[in-house]
C-alpha cells in the first residue's frame, strides 16, 4: 500500500479554520489540534449539502432549523436529537431534556443566531482562511462550492482541505493538490479509521476518526495570533459568553 508523505505537503498560515461537515469530526478533530477558536454554527450539526450551506452563510442562519422535528435516534441520557425537514440536517447535542421543548427551541435559535452572526463578522475580517471538511464528495462539487461562498465574500487566499474515507486498509493512499490564482485544494484519500477500530459499541471515540493522519494534516496548518486574539477580545466584549 503506498502511504501518503506528509513530509511533502505545503505548510499554509491563515487567519482562521472552518469545517464544512459532513460531521463532528472536523470540529472536534480542529479543537483538538488548537485550530478552533471560535462557535462555528456548522460545528457540531450534520448531514448537509454544500448549497444548504451557502444557503444559511447567505440569510444568516434565518431558516436554521425554522421547521424541525425531535429525532429519537440521537436521543441521550439529557439532551433530544433534531432533524431540520428543510435541509435533512441533524443536531445532536443542543435541546435539552429537562427543558419544554418550545422553551428548547426558543433559546436553541438564539444561540445559533450569534454564532451565524460571529461567523460572518469574521468571514468579513478574514484574508487567508482555510475551509475544511471530510466528505465522500469530489473536486468538482468543492471547487462549485469555492465558488459560491467567493461570491458572499473576499479572501486573499482560500485554501480547502477534503478527507475522502476510503474504509479499506489495503487501498493506496494518495493527495491530490490542485492550484488556480488565489485558491489551493488538497484532497486527501485514505482509511478514516480510529486507532482502535470502527466498532461504536468497543470504541467510543471511532467517530473521530484516523487521529493520527487528522493530526499529521491539521499540523501543516497555523494560525494569524494577531487575528484570533483580535476576535476572541471581540467576542468577550460584545457576546454572551458561550461553552
Amino acid at each position: 500500500m503506498t502511504k501518503i508523505n506528509f513530509e511533502e505537503i505545503t505548510n499554509i498560515k491563515v487567519d482562521c479554520v472552518i469545517g464544512f461537515g459532513l460531521t463532528c469530526k472536523v470540529a472536534e478533530n480542529l479543537k483538538n489540534n488548537k485550530l478552533r477558536f471560535f462557535s462555528s454554527p456548522f460545528d457540531y450539526v450534520g448531514y448537509y449539502t454544500f448549497d444548504e450551506a451557502i444557503s444559511l452563510l447567505k440569510n444568516h442562519g434565518a431558516t436554521f432549523f425554522s421547521d424541525y422535528i425531535l429525532d429519537p435516534s440521537y436521543d441521550t441520557e439529557t439532551t433530544f436529537g433534531l432533524y431540520d425537514r428543510k435541509t435533512g440536517m441533524v443536531s445532536k447535542h443542543d435541546f435539552q431534556k429537562i427543558l419544554p421543548q418550545q422553551i428548547n427551541h426558543v433559546l436553541f435559535r438564539d444561540k445559533y443566531r450569534r454564532r451565524f452572526n460571529r461567523l460572518d463578522k469574521i468571514l468579513k475580517d478574514t484574508k487567508n482562511i482555510c475551509l475544511i471538511s471530510q466528505r465522500q464528495t469530489n473536486t468538482k462539487e468543492i471547487k462549485s462550492f469555492i465558488e459560491k461562498i467567493s461570491q458572499i465574500y473576499n479572501f486573499n487566499h482560500l485554501y480547502y482541505i477534503n478527507i475522502y474515507d476510503y474504509n479499506n486498509t489495503t487501498t493506496d493512499e494518495k493527495t491530490i493538490k490542485t492550484e488556480k490564482n488565489n485558491i489551493t485544494i488538497f484532497e486527501y484519500f485514505f482509511n478514516d479509521e480510529h486507532p482502535n477500530g470502527r466498532n461504536k459499541n468497543k470504541n467510543p471515540d471511532y467517530w473521530l476518526g484516523n487521529i493520527n493522519y487528522w493530526n499529521k494534516i491539521l499540523s501543516k496548518i497555523s494560525l494569524n495570533e494577531n487575528f484570533v486574539k483580535k476576535h476572541i477580545e471581540h467576542k468577550k466584549a460584545n457576546l454572551p459568553s458561550e461553552k
